[in-house]
């Protein structure tokens, strides 16, 4: 299905492109290499349920059943790295626009601290923190 989205996304682009951010964003590395992330994954869980399926239509005496090597690999190392590819390109990550970032306090004094530093204004550190709870998450 997002094959047939993409086929039909790229022979649309002549009559409707892209805003200018979504094109940035669509031929950036971080997008590709999420796209990469999301493929492997998927492959990786739709080899682990095409073993399964074969795992047990035997049923219990069946020699894939019986077989521990097989199961690992193709069950653990599956599952193993589809975590892995999401983790390692968490949408976080390759969409930072998208991601709402809630600081810590150390890292908004670290933050403040370093534009202070930079300014040479000689203001108290987290004087300008709210302390109310939603003001910690970043807005565009």
């Amino acid at each position: 299905m997002a094959l047939a989205y993409t086929q039909r996304r790229r022979k649309a682009l002549a009559t409707v492109p892209l805003s200018e951010e979504a094109s940035q964003a669509a031929s950036s590395t971080r997008f590709r290499l999420f796209s990469l992330g999301l493929v492997v994954a998927y492959s990786a869980i739709f080899v682990r349920c095409v073993y399964r399926i074969a795992e047990m239509a035997g049923g219990w005496k069946n020699p894939i059943q019986q077989s521990e090597p097989l199961f690992i690999a193709l069950e653990s190392c599956m599952v193993s790295l589809a975590t892995l590819m999401q983790t390692s390109f968490h949408p976080g990550f390759c969409f930072p626009r998208l991601s709402n970032t809630v600081w810590t306090t150390k890292e908004k004094e670290r933050v403040v601290g370093q534009e202070q530093g930079a300014s040479g204004e000689q203001k108290a550190v987290g004087s300008d923190m709210s302390s109310d709870p939603s003001a910690s998450v970043e807005k565009d």
